[in-house]
């Protein structure tokens, strides 16, 4: 399976796909259904950026552009990397930093989310899948 981040050169990128396909290969990153959208989030970005001295506003870019704007086979677009251009410039950091920053925010989030990531789970293996429910009538 071939994973690239939209906009980015895979030489940039080796790292993290890396860790995508890792990812994807085992079970599926409940913590990343938590993002800045939900309060259960949005409050664990800004723990993890105040435990390692960084800005929030930084925290919550990183968090849309490292985990929001992953996707598969698509074409790089000219837009994208101006938008990255100008975030970079905005937050006053250059690619590698901003990629080492979310490294640092990643394990923090990771943990900060792990009992709603449980909780997920187990409303997950109470649920019986609508097909297998589906299939048993006949």
């Amino acid at each position: 399976m071939k994973t690239v981040f939209y906009g980015q050169t895979p030489t940039q990128s080796d790292s993290l796909l890396k860790y995508i396909e890792e990812g994807l290969q085992n079970e599926f990153p409940i913590w990343m259904a938590f993002d800045r959208h939900t309060t259960y989030g949005a409050e664990a970005i800004i723990e993890a950026a105040r435990s390692i001295g960084v800005n929030m506003s930084l925290a919550q870019w990183l968090t849309f552009y490292q985990e929001g704007s992953k996707c598969s086979d698509l074409t790089p677009s000219p837009w994208w990397n101006r938008y990255l251009e100008c975030g970079y410039y905005l937050h006053r950091i250059t690619p590698s930093e901003a990629e080492n920053t979310w490294y640092g925010l990643l394990p923090i989030r990771q943990e900060l989310l792990k009992d709603g990531v449980e909780f997920i789970k187990n409303v997950l293996a109470r649920c019986v899948p609508q097909e297998e429910l589906q299939l048993s009538l006949f």
